[in-house]
């Protein structure tokens, strides 16, 4: 499941507990006899509740395009890449082709922009951002001059991974 999945998922189970489908820390008045029992009952009815309205939004989460913050994922091959030092290397390549990476990518409509499907008190405070993480390249540095090196090695290079809907502090 993508990240942007699971963080649907989560706010679909907040959303529900802003609407007190969900309960965490009830209050209980008094917990002797009966009410305890009811209590218990009806948090059990409640909980059964939140997740049959998480099972009724399964099928949303199927159709990519629904995500909060959409993306696609195509192979990209890479000539020059960032690596986990911050600093623009060269990557191995030949006539015959090029090292291939799977990308994860923010669709241009929604990067850097409002996330889609979240309550109404935090769309202001949102956006997209594209996430990124690191795999293994065979690579070269660049000199001084922006020309590489002419010794190849074993590098971690930063590749795009997904589209995360991020959330500013105190808008």
């Amino acid at each position: 499941m993508s990240q942007a999945r699971c963080e649907l998922h989560v706010l679909i189970v907040l959303s529900a507990c802003f609407r007190g489908n969900v309960t965490g820390g009830s209050k209980r008045s008094s917990l002797n006899g009966k009410d305890a029992g009811r209590s218990r009952n009806d948090e059990t009815r409640r909980s059964r509740r939140a997740a049959q309205d998480l099972r009724q939004h399964r099928m949303f989460l199927d159709d990519r395009s629904l995500d909060c913050c959409p993306s696609f994922t195509e192979m990209t091959e890479l000539f020059l890449a960032i690596n986990w030092q911050g600093k623009l290397i060269e990557l191995y390549h030949s006539d015959l082709g090029a090292q291939k990476f799977y990308e994860t990518i923010c669709r241009a409509h929604v990067k850097d922009r409002q996330c889609q499907f979240i309550d109404a008190r935090f769309v202001r405070r949102s956006r997209c951002v594209q996430q990124y993480s690191y795999a293994y390249a065979v690579a070269r540095t660049m000199d001084t001059n922006d020309k590489p090196t002419d010794r190849y090695h074993i590098d971690l290079i930063r590749v795009a991974s997904g589209c995360k809907c991020h959330l500013d502090p105190g808008v």
